[in-house]
């Protein structure tokens, strides 16, 4: 009996934290998703990306599974986002 109840909290913790993932990688790739449309098109041009590729591959991510969202959105973030940024802020900062 105590074996059993032990192993319904351990499925339900191991859900919860299933579910805790996928709402992370859901934030992540909305965030990412509104950075991307929110900054114009010559950033990313001055950067040499292409912002429809990412609007692309993080609104694919969202159909297919959060969790892929989530992964395009950690790339888009840690290494796009701060050369777009980049290419937008004045020359002289």
């Amino acid at each position: 009996m105590i074996a059993a109840v032990a192993s319904s909290h351990a499925s339900s913790s191991g859900a919860s934290s299933v579910y805790l993932i996928l709402i992370a990688c859901v934030g992540l790739g909305l965030w990412a998703l509104v950075d991307v449309i929110i900054r114009p098109k010559q950033d990313f041009q001055a950067a040499g990306k292409s912002k429809a590729l990412w609007v692309v591959l993080l609104v694919v991510g969202f159909l297919f599974a959060g969790l892929l969202a989530g992964l395009f959105a950690i790339i888009y973030l840690a290494t796009v986002r701060p050369k777009v940024r980049g290419a937008s802020l004045p020359v002289g900062r």
